[in-house]
């Protein structure tokens, strides 16, 4: 992937003041007086009050995402590490920016066409004010706003219900997921598939060593994912993330568990005044010396699993799927697809809406993927391996992007779109102006 999106060491240029984590050994006042040291260092910080660079989007914008982009080498020897804002103040600006690491990340303007150059007049500013927070609890780490939780990520590992089999046990993986409004929209240990978890990814047919194992039917015993260890979160005032690494192993009777795929996430929160909107990076490696084959099959992958009270008959009637092609759940199924959306009731006894959607990157392998749209149940997933198997060699990786995006009310198809349009841009910063 172009290193052009966030998830990157110059997204996290301050840190939140409210949490003293640790980034690559260093606490984050380490870091802070790190970054006030280098723009210190550098005279030109000190001799001018203004910036001006030029940057092209390759793609029409809106306004939806956060990005980052390369400086040039002279913008990078001008520009100091810190908060800046752009003097254009209307939808259209850009407004703060961070510069860090060589790289300067900002909101995209609204109406931003493909190869328009934006001039952008930039004023060093105090931080603002940063609205998202991570909080550990029970053992899970949570993405707070305000008073809301946004995502729970499941650190711990989670029981089964009561009188199920231990072999459900599960870590690694994301419930609750809401919408802007609060609802919940995923579900954990749903009763008619216990090895579905809210946000998650899992392999049913894969060769190890000449044996087919099943990581997503944990009830077989072959296999599971659990999560290994956090590595990373940060907070400012345009984004917030976390970087975690899940192991899926393989557990065979009577022999020892076995690492298979070492699979690291990236979770990236991006405010938006009407979205809950999170960039979810999954790369995959495999950790054995032989090749690791991820078979053909009509499921598995990148998943969401839905609520109880989205769950139907074989009518579906319970939730409804819609893809960028169609509307119908049984037509869509096993298409290619850039976007798919589950929405139903925001609750039970409720009339309004709610809903999930996941956006694939355009370069993510075999783009746009095949889905997986259940007839009846409430849970879908972008599966590269519908038509053809996967091969990792040795310490290949395999990776891939997604937007999940959750919403209230009806699915909103425009929004959708313009999300897939801007994911795929990348952006040219030019110094000529500066």
């Amino acid at each position: 992937f172009p290193d052009n999106h966030l998830g990157k060491t110059y997204m996290k240029f301050p840190l939140s003041r409210s949490k003293r984590v640790c980034w690559n050994g260093h606490s984050s006042l380490q870091m802070l007086v790190f970054g006030l040291a280098a723009a210190l260092w550098n005279p030109s910080w000190l001799s001018a009050a203004s910036f001006e660079l030029s940057i092209t989007p390759t793609q029409d914008c809106y306004g939806h995402l956060v990005v980052s982009a390369p400086l040039t080498e002279k913008s990078a020897s001008v520009l100091s590490d810190g908060w800046y804002r752009d003097a254009d103040l209307s939808p259209a600006g850009i407004g703060h920016v961070l510069v860090y690491g060589g790289h300067i990340t900002f909101r995209t303007g609204t109406n931003w066409k493909a190869t328009q150059k934006k001039i952008m007049k930039l004023d060093s500013v105090p931080e603002p004010e940063s609205h998202l927070s991570w909080e550990s609890r029970n053992g899970d780490l949570l993405l707070i706003e305000g008073k809301q939780t946004h995502f729970v990520y499941n650190e711990q590992m989670d029981e089964p219900p009561a009188k199920t089999s231990p072999l459900y046990r599960r870590s690694g993986y994301v419930h609750p997921l809401t919408s802007p409004a609060g609802f919940v929209l995923t579900d954990d240990f749903p009763v008619d598939h216990l090895h579905q978890h809210g946000l998650f990814t899992a392999w049913v047919n894969v060769n190890v060593a000449g044996k087919q194992v099943d990581f997503w039917n944990q009830a077989k015993g072959e296999g599971t994912i659990r999560h290994q260890k956090l590595i990373d979160q940060w907070s400012n005032p345009l984004a917030a993330g976390m970087h975690a690494r899940l192991e899926h192993i393989q557990t065979p009777t009577n022999e020892p568990e076995k690492s298979v795929l070492a699979e690291d996430w990236e979770l990236i929160s991006i405010p938006h005044p009407s979205l809950h909107v999170l960039e979810w990076r999954s790369t995959q490696q495999n950790l054995l010396e032989e090749p690791v084959v991820l078979n053909q099959n009509h499921y598995g992958g990148y998943a969401v699993r839905g609520p109880a009270h989205w769950l139907s008959d074989q009518n579906g009637q319970g939730c409804q799927m819609q893809t960028n092609q169609t509307a119908d759940r049984v037509q869509g199924n096993h298409t290619r697809a850039t976007w798919v959306a589950m929405s139903g009731l925001a609750q039970p006894g409720s009339t309004a809406q709610a809903g999930v959607a996941l956006i694939g990157h355009p370069e993510n392998l075999r783009a746009p993927q095949p889905v997986r749209l259940h007839p009846s149940k409430p849970y879908f997933c972008f599966c590269p391996v519908v038509e053809e198997a996967i091969t990792l060699s040795s310490d290949d990786k395999l990776r891939a992007r997604f937007l999940v995006v959750t919403f209230d009310g009806t699915v909103p198809v425009e929004q959708l779109q313009e999300l897939t349009t801007e994911f795929g841009a990348t952006f040219l910063v030019d110094s000529n102006h500066l």
